[in-house]
């Protein structure tokens, strides 16, 4: 069989694997009656009051959910649609479910290059694991869970293209990588668990290349200064 024909039916496969969430779904039926996720019931309101330091709930009071602007915004556009609160929370676990999977068949394929199975098994496992389905509700860790390997392999993507002295390219994906982790990081810190989780991470990552790069130190160095200086930038606004 062709090979991309072969890797785009994987893609398909691991996206009709993230619609799981539709059996999930009953006219009427909304996720713990809204509870688990705060003031979504009236989007717009939410946004509205979202992008001011002072908040009008709770009979005022300083406002902690700047920070979730971006999904305020999703939830906003999906309601435009007149879809139900309840449909809008399945769509949202829709989106999760098949991001983690494609973040980790990404990160798969970054470790793996040669391995054919490896990216379709590991994501079918990250996506389905029972840990995983049992933290559906909770939407920074689910939130975490499906862009941590998305940011993982675009680190080891810069560190390995910086190796290979392919300015270029490394800035390419340090761009990326600043991007994703203004998604990321920003509805992250509904707990700041999840932002300590992603930093340990990404850090015994890069310490890893720092040890087998020792050759290409003072470039790893700059690459990853350029790295955390563009995210700063573009995650201050929440911050």
């Amino acid at each position: 069989m062709n090979a991309k024909l072969l890797e785009k039916l994987k893609i398909t496969f691991l996206i009709v694997g993230g619609m799981v969430p539709l059996l999930w779904w009953r006219p009427g039926y909304i996720i713990a009656k809204g509870d688990y996720f705060p003031f979504w019931f009236n989007p717009y309101r939410t946004l509205s009051s979202d992008v001011y330091l002072w908040s009008p709930h709770f009979m005022g009071s300083i406002n902690t959910y700047g920070s979730y602007i971006m999904y305020g915004i999703l939830w906003l556009f999906l309601r435009s649609l007149g879809l139900s609160i309840g449909f809008i929370q399945i769509c949202i676990q829709i989106l999760l479910l098949t991001g983690a999977g494609l973040s980790m068949y990404y990160l798969s394929k970054t470790v793996y290059r040669e391995l054919k199975l490896s990216p379709i098994i590991s994501s079918i496992f990250y996506m389905f694991n029972f840990f995983a389905l049992g933290s559906r509700l909770n939407e920074g860790f689910a939130w975490t869970y499906t862009f941590l390997p998305l940011l993982l392999a675009l680190l080891m993507r810069i560190m390995e293209t910086t190796n290979q002295q392919n300015q270029a390219v490394t800035n390419k994906y340090i761009i990326y990588f600043a991007i994703t982790s203004t998604l990321a990081l920003s509805i992250a810190s509904l707990n700041l668990a999840n932002i300590v989780l992603i930093f340990f991470v990404l850090t015994s990552i890069f310490l890893y290349y720092l040890i087998t790069q020792r050759n290409q130190i003072r470039l790893l160095l700059l690459n990853l200064t350029k790295t955390v200086t563009l995210s700063i930038l573009l995650n201050i606004w929440w911050v």
